[in-house]
């Protein structure tokens, strides 16, 4: 994480921060949210990291999709609530049906697919990469549990 900060500096980007081991970084820009990402992105690769999809979002747009708790009727003790997010929109009206398997489909944003798996369930879908095949996006998948802590700590609230 250390170095992952270093980058983000090199690249002027300030108040560099990340939150645990998770990948996680909040940085103030004045680039556009896919200007960011592409820098990041070149930066990471000049660094000898390959196939990282980097995904920005401003603190509105993370305040946002917490907003209305999506996740209202699964409760994290009985589930693993995920939330991939897409670097480009997906088309409009999109629809999703996962192949058979423990993850279910909870709801299909403009730039998020969030997905739920009753716990101790272990599937063999790896989902991220499907869903990039699928949608032919980049995206990142994270536990929602870890991108509510990561919106509590490093977005302003509104």
């Amino acid at each position: 994480m250390d170095a992952l900060r270093a980058v983000c500096s090199s690249l002027g980007f300030t108040n560099v921060s990340t939150y645990l081991q998770s990948g996680n970084i909040a940085f103030e820009a004045d680039d556009s949210e896919e200007a960011a990402a592409s820098r990041l992105e070149e930066a990471l690769l000049a660094n000898g990291l390959r196939n990282v999809a980097v995904v920005v979002r401003t603190p509105a747009a993370l305040l946002e999709l917490l907003h209305g708790e999506p996740f209202a009727k699964h409760d994290s003790a009985l589930f693993t609530r995920l939330v991939t997010l897409f670097r480009a929109p997906l088309p409009p009206g999109t629809e999703l049906v996962l192949p058979s398997g423990s993850l279910a489909v909870v709801e299909v944003r403009r730039r998020e697919v969030l997905t739920v798996a009753e716990r101790g369930q272990s599937g063999s879908l790896d989902l991220n990469g499907y869903l990039e095949r699928k949608f032919k996006v980049q995206a990142t998948t994270r536990n929602w549990d870890v991108v509510q802590e990561f919106v509590a700590r490093m977005c302003p609230a509104s």
